[in-house]
């Protein structure tokens, strides 16, 4: 939020003194802004220029707000919102926010929430075009975000209250209750029978839960007047641990309209719980579930990894995991899977089919239609490295044949590694941050080049894309 409010601040000011636009034409304006779109701080220096280059950034410059606790209070954050939005120059009621994130409200601050809520359904402007500042700020949202609901200190009422507090005044709000998309991370429930508390969204489709903790155990008594969305088409767990991803799988199992699933490789024990969830999928709609994407576990050192010329203990102790998940896609019959990881954990997830012909059927219903390959600039760190078996079981195996695309993603790295994967390949060390950004877009084309060679029969199928890279 604190880079959004200068930005404003400043904006405010300048429009108050400065001198009208250099007549540059309007769609000459559009191009330059659409160009730099991405770059946030290129965003904020535009919007400078003059009135008419704030107006054409302002659509990009505020597609996110948020407002979170880092490095003052939310209450803090609340109010310089607001006085920025009451601001007569404020170019926020225009922008069409589109991601709103909002968290790490504290006990002490539940007030502010109220507050903040209040403002937004006060009747604001003329007499004849009067509406809510919610209606005016939110008219575009289709994304929320909350965070760190509970922070710290945390006894039972002040968890549930900072919860409560904000679905109560939330459904007041037809913007807010018509989002799409609700993203909660880092937060701390009662139980998993709260997640009944978001039914005012009733539009939503997609719900992603990263790190939600449940303090109690099981909701058995509550399971039979569970709320679950009548549109919910993508459940995002990716971010859940252990039981708390097992409670979410349970109470989502009767969603009726759910078509993709996205999850952390599946341990034996949530392998068990996703049949369990197929199986009660079935009893209650014909509905199949479309899509599932699965992130494989990375190993801690790929060097030591080969280095040593042998599995590490982390992927021997997942072998029976593999199988597992193994079982459950050659009974689940998923149309679509996709796949994540880095290429050593491929390597090793697929080690099962490889003793098999390619016109073995094992998977049945099941294929992968995405395999998306992350910190590639590690293939390039690592050219001897012979991929043929991966090669072969990608471009022939029964379960790929489905497989449109293999994604290869340059990872943003930390300099000093970058610059190490260069002192490997040429003897030199580049430590600019001009050096290093031509060594990663360098790096990022000889892995290209490198993955043509080592996977030719993939390459024969044109399934590598390559993803940007970045530099931390």
């Amino acid at each position: 939020m604190y880079g959004v409010s200068r930005s404003v601040m400043s904006t405010n000011s300048t429009l108050e003194s400065t001198t009208p636009s250099r007549h540059l034409p309007l769609e000459l304006v559009e191009q330059i802004i659409d160009s730099i779109k991405d770059d946030m701080s290129s965003m904020q220096t535009s919007s400078l220029v003059s009135r008419s280059w704030c107006l054409t950034a302002r659509p990009h410059l505020f597609r996110q707000v948020f407002l979170y606790q880092k490095p003052d209070s939310t209450a803090l954050s609340l109010n310089r919102f607001i006085d920025l939005c009451s601001h007569p120059h404020s170019t926020l009621h225009a922008a069409g926010i589109q991601v709103f994130g909002i968290g790490g409200v504290q006990q002490e601050e539940c007030w502010a929430l109220r507050s903040f809520f209040l403002w937004l359904l006060s009747v604001q402007g003329p007499k004849k075009k009067k509406t809510t500042m919610a209606s005016r700020l939110f008219w575009n949202l289709s994304h929320l975000e909350l965070n760190q609901m509970h922070n710290r200190g945390s006894p039972n009422l002040h968890i549930r209250l900072a919860w409560s507090v904000f679905f109560t005044y939330l459904a007041q709000i037809p913007e807010f209750c018509n989002v799409k998309t609700l993203t909660v991370t880092e937060t701390t429930l009662n139980a998993v029978s709260d997640l009944s508390q978001i039914s005012p969204l009733v539009r939503l489709e997609k719900l992603v839960l990263g790190d939600v903790w449940f303090r109690g155990g099981k909701d058995e008594g509550l399971v039979a007047n569970r709320w679950v969305p009548s549109t919910l088409k993508q459940l995002d767990v990716s971010g859940q641990k252990g039981v708390h991803r097992s409670q979410v799988f349970a109470y989502f199992a009767t969603c009726l309209v759910l078509e993709e699933l996205y999850s952390f490789f599946p341990l034996r024990e949530s392998t068990v719980v996703l049949q369990s969830f197929l199986a009660k999928r079935a009893t209650v709609t014909s509905h199949p579930l479309r899509r599932c994407t699965f992130q494989l576990p990375a190993p801690r050192s790929h060097l030591d990894l080969w280095e040593e010329g042998h599995l590490s203990e982390l992927f021997q102790s997942y072998q029976s995991h593999f199988n597992a998940w193994k079982d459950f896609v050659c009974t689940a019959r998923i149309r679509e899977i996709v796949i994540q990881g880095t290429i050593s954990s491929a390597d090793d997830f697929f080690r099962w089919i490889y003793p098999l012909n390619s016109d073995d059927e094992p998977c049945r219903g099941s294929r992968v239609t995405k395999i998306v390959v992350t910190e590639g600039e590690w293939i390039v760190a690592n050219p001897r490295l012979s991929w043929d078996k991966l090669d072969r079981v990608w471009a022939t195996h029964s379960l790929f044949r489905a497989l449109k695309e293999i994604q290869v993603v340059f990872t943003s790295l930390e300099p000093s590694y970058i610059g190490l994967l260069l002192a490997s390949a040429d003897g030199t060390t580049m430590s600019t941050p001009e050096n290093l950004h031509s060594a990663m877009m360098a790096c990022r084309g000889d892995g290209f080049g490198l993955l043509q060679q080592a996977f030719p029969l993939c390459s024969e199928r044109n399934l590598f894309k390559i993803a940007e890279c970045g530099i931390r």
